[in-house]
This record gives structure tokens, sequence and C-alpha cells, in this order.
């Protein structure tokens, strides 16, 4: 629809622009006779217009078949001007028109020259038309493909989620934390915050992808702590937290993978180089960033979706508006996370 109105004004224009050159060039008076014959020749124009853009240029031209393409465009435009000088002798005449005066050649001739000046506009809209079709396609593959992988990583989180019976894996963890109550703090206190953790990982309820920043900062507390509850309260842990508001929203388990691997490389036991963690949120945007000495002796295993994986999950979810910066030196590790929250 809004094509259709851009040729109808860009039509009437030319019809306009066609009346103020002739009457203003010209001492013929303004009659509805004038008007009607200049409506009929910019009509001829732009029959030659369409035929050629969307009917030659598409069958031949694009499919590199020059020869028919030329043959084509002659017998387009030759034929237009000659239907077009026949026609002339059947419209009526208006005051001060002198082509009543030409010969049937000389009428051709100039009927012919009138319609190749259609041609070079042809040409710059086909090409121009040509160059955004071009890009409204690579858009709409870069979407599709988007759309695809995004839909790839979902299939994948729902197949592992529906690996375990949520229920079941629930009701074990709950008995065994009533169970060890009466026998290890610690050990009930660590059922429970794994069942925290549990609960965060593979809940369903982040309809639109994305989870409160909260729960993502809880779940990273959670992690932490239960790591504490390993090493007898013995971590070196710096978590600060600014500006963060119950508003904010994230992808789900982002954050976590880089407090994973701070404790897989990182040496956490020095008290004057502690792991640093820094959460800070500011119009909108998100600053994350861990630091540690890097661990020399034997590393922890990771138990996340990996480094890989969360980059993935960024650049789909986020495409252009995060950047991710990860320094993993013989000294220190250091990962600087930005987001942009929508």
């Amino acid at each position: 629809m809004k094509s259709l109105k851009f040729h109808i004004i860009l039509w009437t224009i030319n019809y306009l622009f066609h009346c103020v050159g002739h009457f203003t060039g010209s001492p013929t008076k303004i009659y509805i006779v004038s008007l009607l014959i200049i409506l009929y020749n910019v009509l001829v124009k732009t029959i030659v217009f369409y035929i050629t853009l969307y009917c030659i240029i598409p069958l031949y031209l694009e499919k590199k078949q020059i020869s028919k393409f030329i043959l084509l465009m002659i017998f387009n435009i030759g034929g237009v001007a000659f239907v077009s000088v026949l026609m002339n002798n059947f419209l009526p005449v208006a005051e001060g028109d002198k082509s009543v005066d030409l010969t049937f050649i000389e009428n051709y001739v100039a009927n012919l020259i009138d319609i190749l000046g259609v041609f070079p506009f042809v040409f710059v809209f086909w090409y121009v038309n040509r160059i955004v079709t071009q890009e409204r396609i690579k858009i709409q593959i870069e979407q599709e493909n988007h759309y695809l992988e995004q839909s790839i990583i979902e299939t994948q989180l729902y197949n592992l989620k529906n690996q375990i019976n949520p229920d079941f894996l629930f009701r074990k963890l709950n008995y065994f934390y009533h169970e060890s109550l009466p026998y290890s703090p610690n050990l009930s206190k660590g059922i429970s915050l794994l069942t925290d953790m549990m609960h965060y990982a593979i809940d369903d309820d982040d309809d639109n992808l994305k989870v409160s920043l909260q729960k993502e900062i809880k779940h990273i507390q959670n992690f932490v702590e239960i790591n504490q509850l390993r090493f007898n309260g013995r971590l070196q842990v710096e978590f600060d937290i600014v500006g963060v508001e119950k508003r904010h929203e994230i992808m789900p388990l982002i954050l976590i993978t880089f407090v994973e691997n701070a404790l897989k490389y990182g040496e956490l036991f020095d008290k004057n180089n502690p792991l640093k963690i820094r959460l800070k949120v500011e119009d909108n945007n998100l600053f994350f960033t861990t630091f540690n000495l890097t661990r020399r002796g034997p590393k922890e295993d990771s138990e996340g979706i990996g480094i890989d994986n969360t980059q993935k999950r960024l650049s789909l979810g986020y495409v252009d508006n995060y950047s991710l910066d990860i320094k993993h030196e013989p000294e220190f590790y250091e990962v600087a996370l930005y987001i942009k929250l929508e």
C-alpha cells in the first residue's frame, strides 16, 4: 500500500511538472483539452515505465539475456511511440498545438525522443529498488537465523529441564533437609541452598526468557555460600551490589558462569587478595566484574554451562547491547561484562 501511494504521488508530480512546463513555455491558455492531452502523454510514459520495470528487466536483463532484452526494449519503445502517433489523430487539437503541422515521421521521432526520456528514471528506480530489496532480504535472513538459533537454545534448555522430574527432585531434597536437621546444621543448610539453586535453574516462570536480576544475584549468593560450607567459611569473597531494583531483568544463569570460573581458577584463601565481585546498575546499564588472583595449584572442575555457551546466549539475547572482556593471565583472572538492560 505504501508503494502504491508512492507511485501515485510520483506520477502526479510528473503530470503537474509537465503542465507547468507546457503552459509557461508557450502562449497556450489553460484549456481542459490541453490538460487531457498532457495526461494522455504522461500515461503513455507510465505504460513504458512499468512494462520495462516489471516485465522486461526482471525477465531478461536480470537473467543475463541481453540480446532479447535489447530487442524487446526496441519493440517496447518503437511500438508504444507508433501507437501514440496513431492515437494522436483521434485526439482533439488544443489551441496553439503545432504538432498537427508535423509529418507522421516527424511526429513519430518527437514521440520517440519524449519516451526515451523515461529510461534513465526506470533504471535508477530499478537499481535503488534492487539494493533496498537485497538489504531487506539480508535483514530478514539475519532475523530468521537469530530466531532459529534462539529456538535451538530454548529447545536445548527445555530438553535439559525435562530430563529431571522437578517434583520428585524437590520432594527428595526436602526429605533430606528435614532428616539432616538434627544431625548437621551445615548439611541441612547446604541442602536448603542447593534446593533454592535447583529451583532457580529449572524454573519455567521466565516466559520472556528473562528473570529478575535480584533472583540472579540471590543465585550467585547461594552458590558462594554453598562453597563457603565446603571450605568451612575460609573463602575470601567480596560481593558489592549497587543500584539494583525490582524492575531490572536479565537472562538467567548468565552471571553465575563467571563466578564459577572465578572459583575454578582463583586463589580464594588470601585475605589480602579476595575474589572481588562487583555488580552495578546505572541508567539501565549493568556493569559486572570479577577479579581474582590465579591459583597456582589444582583447579576446581566447573559444573556450569560454560563460557562459550554464555557468550552465544549473550550474542543472541542482547545482540549489540553488550560487551564482554575476559583476561586470563598467569597472575590473575578478570571479567568485565556490560549489558544494556531493557
